[in-house]
């Protein structure tokens, strides 16, 4: 049963709760296989919702970005003023941003929550890429990895969508 709940829990991040006790009630008759037909359910739904209206999500993902852009820019401003930069500072600042990012686009996009912060992700990553592409084309270096802003935008696109549909915590442990 606990795996039931969970799947269920994770199908109400991009359906609605009916059609997600629905799914999982019908897999669980099935039984092999039940979290590679999840998350297909899940990519499914968040790919509809994206080719649902794709010029509205990818102008809330320019917006996104731009707005995006206008953070970095105070918080590399507010940097310059102090002198020398800190790390924690520049974490925390990230964090912060991505964090408010994610509940801005899930404000925007009621019910395509997820749709809305994959369009984001990948317009982001789309820029990044290009902007990675010019530094070496013209053979400026700089440190170019991975980071962690993807998470706390999820993050906190699952938690607007949580509070909107009003659906409580899963909790795997039965009394």
């Amino acid at each position: 049963m606990g795996k039931a709940k969970a799947a269920e829990w994770f199908l109400t991040l991009f359906v609605s709760r009916e059609r997600a006790s629905a799914a999982v009630g019908d897999l669980m008759e099935r039984r092999a296989g039940m979290w590679l037909a999840v998350t297909r359910i899940a990519l499914s739904s968040m790919l509809h919702g994206v080719l649902d209206n794709p010029g509205a999500l990818t102008w809330l993902a320019v917006q996104a970005c731009v707005l995006e852009l206008a953070y970095a820019w105070m918080g590399a401003r507010f940097q310059m003023g102090r002198g020398a930069s800190h790390p924690y500072f520049l974490y925390g600042y990230t964090v912060l941003v991505w964090y408010g990012l994610g509940k801005w686009v899930a404000h925007r996009a009621p019910g395509r929550e997820m749709a809305g912060a994959a369009a984001f992700v990948l317009l982001n990553w789309t820029f990044a890429a290009l902007m990675v592409f010019l530094l070496v084309s013209h053979r400026i270096s700089g440190h170019i990895g991975w980071s962690f802003e993807p998470l706390c935008f999820f993050i906190a696109v699952v938690i607007a969508r949580r509070r909107r549909m009003r659906i409580p915590a899963v909790s795997l442990c039965w009394p």
